[in-house]
Formats: structure tokens, sequence, C-alpha cells
């Protein structure tokens, strides 16, 4: 209700001050249609003022909040490729984690896990590389692994 009730005040207090100054300066010698023109060009310069101050306050509004919203997408972006950074550097960890067990058991390094490895760095290499050409980071099918 503030919202509406202070403008309308505040301009009730700038007319009632433009009508009693132009009563003071003029000393009631304008005719009235002299008087009437001054309160149509004094209404509409304020006005245009007015309209100008709300343009400019709208669009520093709408430009911040654009702002907002690119900030948002680019958020969204990182956490999205970050999980599938995450994915596929949790597959080569335990690939690296088999080769240790092989380690463990029989100092050697069998050709199965070799190869598990193999696929998971081609597979990780792959992803990358995807990663790396995407061009629309608001297609979250990108995304999928």
């Amino acid at each position: 209700m503030p919202f509406v009730v202070y403008p309308v005040m505040l301009t009730f207090v700038v007319m009632l001050l433009f009508e009693a100054l132009k009563e003071y300066f003029f000393h009631g010698s304008l005719k009235p249609w002299q008087s009437h023109w001054m309160t149509i060009v004094f209404t509409t310069s304020v006005s245009l003022i007015v309209a100008l101050l709300t343009t400019n306050k709208m669009l520093a509004l709408r430009e911040q909040s654009l702002a907002i919203e690119l900030k948002d997408a680019k958020i969204k972006s990182i956490k999205q490729v970050m999980y599938v950074v995450h994915h596929h550097v949790n597959n080569l960890a335990n690939s690296l984690g088999l080769i240790h067990l092989d380690m463990e058991d029989g100092q050697t390094v069998s050709t199965e896990t070799l190869e598990s490895l193999q696929r998971s760095v081609d597979v990780t290499a792959e992803a990358m590389r995807h990663l790396g050409e995407i061009e629309d980071p608001y297609d979250e099918s990108t995304f999928e692994i």
C-alpha cells in the first residue's frame, strides 16, 4: 500500500507547491488559460522525468535479472561438467585400484586389468573431448553419462 500512497502524497504536495508558487509570483494576474498551460507544461515535464527515471530503473533491474540468470546458468553448467568429470575420474581411480590389487596378489598386472584400464582411459578421453566441444550448455542431454 505505501507504494501507492507515497507517490500520490508526493504528487499532491508538489502540485500544491507549484500552484502556490505560481500564485505568489504572478499575484493572480494570469488569465485562466495561461495558468492552465503552465500547469499542463509543468505536469508534463514532471511526468516525463518520472517516466525516464522509472524506465531507467526498470532497465537496470532487467539487466540485473539477466546477469543473475546467466550466472545461474553458468553455475549449473559447471556443476554438470563436474558431475561428468567426477564420474570418469572415479572410474579411472577404480581401474588403478584394480592394478594395485593385482600387484598385491601376484606382483604382476593381468592383461584383463590392463585392458580394463585402457577402456577407462579411452572412455574418459572421449568424454573429456565431448565436454570440450559443448556448443549448447543449456542442453542437459549433453551431460548424460
